[in-house]
Order: C-alpha cells, then sequence, then structure tokens
C-alpha cells in the first residue's frame, strides 16, 4: 500500500484550504472513496477527492481560477510599435487555431519576420 498522507482541517495544497474532516462517500457501483470538504483562494467551496488534493504527480491546484487568471495576461496581442528586446512589433497579431503570431521586425531595420 502507498503512504497515507495525514490531512488536516486548516491545510493548505496549493490554492486549496481544507474546511472538513476526512469522509468517505460510496458510489452507486459500491465503492468508496475518501473526500474532503475545501475552499479555493477565489472562494469556491468544492468537495474534492482526497487522492486528487494530495497527488504528488497531478495535485488538484486550483478551481479553475488559476487558469483564468493566467490567461488574462495573455488574451490581448501587444500594441503596434511595442518593442521586446531588439524586435519591435510590426503589425497586428492573429490567431490560427490555439497558436497566436505577431509580425516583428529588429530594431537592425532587416525585413519583418
Amino acid at each position: 500500500m502507498g503512504k497515507q498522507t495525514v490531512v488536516k482541517v486548516g491545510d493548505k495544497f496549493n490554492r486549496w484550504e481544507v474546511l472538513s474532516e476526512v469522509f468517505y462517500k460510496t458510489f452507486p457501483s459500491g465503492t468508496k472513496a475518501k473526500f474532503v470538504e475545501c475552499r479555493c483562494d477565489c472562494g469556491t467551496i468544492a468537495e474534492l477527492r482526497l487522492g486528487t488534493l494530495t497527488s504528488p504527480s497531478q495535485p488538484s491546484v486550483s478551481c479553475g481560477c488559476l487558469r483564468t487568471e493566467v490567461m488574462e495576461k495573455f488574451r490581448d496581442f501587444p500594441m503596434i510599435g511595442e518593442s521586446f528586446g531588439r524586435l519591435c512589433i510590426v503589425s497586428d497579431g492573429y490567431r490560427e487555431g490555439r497558436r497566436s503570431y505577431i509580425k516583428v521586425q529588429c530594431c537592425c531595420g532587416s525585413d519583418p519576420f
């Protein structure tokens, strides 16, 4: 058997704070799993499977609010004329599927790429 993780009320796991003691839920198939009630830093309250909360390889980080915050930072394209190191934005950006493209030109004046 694997190592047991002790979880107490008030413990923090990434953005989750534990609000309840561990309890069991029984599924229609008859299997049982350990759960805890947690509150995300954004205020969302959810019942999380204990294994999901404490997984060493892929733990639950948040209710989804972290992804939204990160995406907000990268949603807008930079403005024409903005510089990034030696590169200057020379045209509006565009998207193809999940990828975003922006035409830039080196400050030395070489052709845009």
